[in-house]
């Protein structure tokens, strides 16, 4: 009977917080992800407008226990924490409009491991990269490597309790807000997230050939590690190298709370400033085996 419930319940569990702004394919896309939704899942949609002249009204698709909000936020940051403090269901999790949750399979992480009374879940997920037109998948299984999420921390693979959360903002900032609440979340657990090997999330991620790509990646690992240095009673006056390893020093010093978070983030540190597999894998080595991981 009660995995009738999970499934079948008309009362939603889990809530889809989904930051929206004006791009070509978004809305569009969000009405697709809208409508294939199981019963059990509601959504908190936040449109963050240039201006207030496109300002939007609520869409016919959504069902009544959805809420949307449109008004100018002035990033995804103030925009997930608008969408956050409007849920009321147990779960929640974030989405970006341009992607594609299985929500399905959220569900079935949530009820194949709520017995564990986990905090966060931390669920697989396909990695498609369109390269001029072609499509290449990957498979990340959390389950078989755990190290996958410390090399692709994506928010939009986790799945929060709210109330855990509820008090946990994301920065202003335009540019690595994702990872810093994931960090932020980390350091207030007593025990390891929960690991759930079903597949949640199909991140897209189109590449052209061009720079611009490893620049937003560079730039969105050393905006996290600014922010997180200064939390951890860094500053800028006192670091006295490059800031691409910043992040990196700091947590390999082991100024952050737990060696968990050290590992998670010199993981994508390695992965996304690096970017040189072999190297990735030595210097993981080294913070697990001088952390004692």
């Amino acid at each position: 009977m009660g995995e009738n419930l999970i499934f079948n319940s008309d009362k939603p569990i889990l809530t889809v917080v989904l930051p929206i702004h004006d791009s070509p394919g978004r809305w569009e896309n969000l009405e697709n992800i809208v409508k294939a939704r199981p019963k059990s899942v509601c959504f908190s949609i936040v449109h963050d407008a240039k201006s207030a002249i496109e300002i939007r009204s609520r869409p016919t698709y959504l069902a009544a226990e959805d809420v949307f909000v449109s008004g100018t936020f002035g990033g995804p940051g103030p925009s997930r924490n608008m969408g956050k403090r409007s849920v009321k269901t147990k779960w929640l999790m974030f989405c970006d409009s341009d992607d594609s949750p299985n929500l399905p399979e959220a569900i079935s992480c949530i009820h194949e491991l709520r017995d564990k009374s986990p905090k966060i879940l931390i669920g697989s997920f396909i990695l498609v990269e369109v390269v001029d037109g072609i499509p290449k998948l990957s498979e990340f299984d959390v389950e078989r490597a755990p190290s996958s999420f410390a090399l692709f921390p994506g928010l939009w693979r986790c799945i929060f309790l709210s109330d855990f959360v509820k008090d946990i903002d994301f920065p202003n900032v335009m540019c690595g807000e994702d990872l810093v609440f994931i960090f932020r979340t980390l350091r207030e657990m007593k025990d390891n997230p929960t690991l759930c090997g079903r597949f949640i999330y199909t991140y897209i991620r189109s590449l052209d050939g061009s720079t611009s790509s490893h620049l937003n990646a560079d730039s969105e690992a050393v905006s996290a590690g600014l922010i997180l240095a200064r939390e951890g009673g860094i500053t800028e006056s006192n670091i006295s190298i490059s800031y691409d390893f910043t992040l990196l020093r700091i947590l390999a010093d082991g100024f952050f709370v737990r060696p968990r978070d050290s590992l998670f983030i010199v993981g994508f540190v390695c992965k996304r400033i690096l970017r040189r597999s072999r190297m990735v894998k030595q210097l993981l080595d080294v913070v697990v085996y001088r952390l004692k991981i």
